[in-house]
């Protein structure tokens, strides 16, 4: 048999994952079934496994992907940043300038079902932290900073504050995906700016 080159494999993994996307976005990730993806890349159900273990892996590497994606994004920028509240304003407005439009709603929406999953399974247990961490520690060292500088003041707990302003964002991008379509998302994400700044400096 011929040999498959490794730019071959990628781009077959590549397709397997833009399948898998489509299918969580629109009919959800526990409704997705191995089937659903394999005939939507058009290839073999035996072909998929040379690549994932489970629709479980399949899903984790595109939540990582999109997450490594965007944290170089940001550290990218964070360069013409003179400051922490520079930095943090850049964070917020990154997250608050996310297109609103079905494809973000769906992902979304994915994203808490596999979350509320996730939270079922023990085996989990340790991607659920590192995904958390991950975020939590940019927040982190953005208030560090902050608090070294004197931007924020001294009496600042960074671990509470991280929580917080995880919590918030969370929360917000809760309401803009499971409430209503015509959810204020921008607004909010402006006041909640404000508000963690006047914490944050008070």
């Amino acid at each position: 048999m011929p040999k498959v080159s490794d730019a071959y494999k990628e781009e077959k993994r590549a397709a397997l994952l833009d399948a898998a996307l489509y299918c969580f976005a629109n009919r959800g990730y526990e409704a997705t079934t191995i089937d659903d993806i394999v005939r939507h890349a058009k290839v073999s159900k035996g072909a998929i496994y040379n690549y994932f273990k489970s629709k479980e892996e399949i899903f984790l590497t595109i939540l990582e992907s999109r997450n490594d994606n965007f944290f170089l994004d940001i550290r990218a920028h964070f360069h013409a940043c003179p400051d922490a509240t520079s930095k943090l304003r850049h964070l917020l407005g990154r997250l608050r300038s996310l297109p609103i439009d079905p494809d973000r709603r769906r992902w979304g929406l994915v994203h808490v079902e596999f979350w509320l999953y996730a939270s079922r399974q023990p085996e989990l247990e340790a991607m659920i932290e590192r995904q958390y961490g991950t975020f939590i520690d940019l927040y982190q060292e953005i208030l560090l900073e902050g608090k070294a500088s004197g931007e924020f003041r001294p009496d600042l707990d960074v671990a509470a504050a991280s929580s917080l302003l995880l919590a918030l964002r969370d929360g917000v991008n809760l309401h803009l995906y499971l409430i209503s379509k015509n959810h204020p998302f921008e607004t909010a994400m402006a006041e909640m700016e404000d508000m963690l700044l006047r914490y944050l400096k008070n």
